[in-house]
């Protein structure tokens, strides 16, 4: 058994010709090493920098669309389902 950090998990990945998920990550990789790296220097992580609201939307959204075009690369579209939301209430 070996363990691999996420990035270096990705970047295997795109070392197989035929992985879907690692050439997403190919044509993605320097959106996504530049969004972790801002991760990782903010007070989310390990750093001590806030996160403004602008750059928290742009983390997020290099995230988001790098998930789900991986989701989409390995799962045919017909039979994707949309996420479920966290509920907006606690009423019970």
């Amino acid at each position: 058994m070996i363990q691999l950090a996420l990035r270096s998990s990705y970047e295997l990945l795109s070392k197989l010709p035929d992985d879907p998920v690692g050439k997403v990550y190919q044509e993605s990789a320097n959106k996504i090493i530049n969004a972790l790296e801002v991760r990782n220097n903010s007070l989310f992580a390990h750093g001590f920098q806030p996160i403004n609201s602008s750059d928290y939307q742009k983390v997020s959204e290099v995230f988001f669309n790098f998930i789900q075009s991986a989701i989409t690369s390995v799962i045919p579209q017909k039979s994707q389902v949309q996420p479920s939301q966290f509920p907006n209430n606690l009423e019970i």
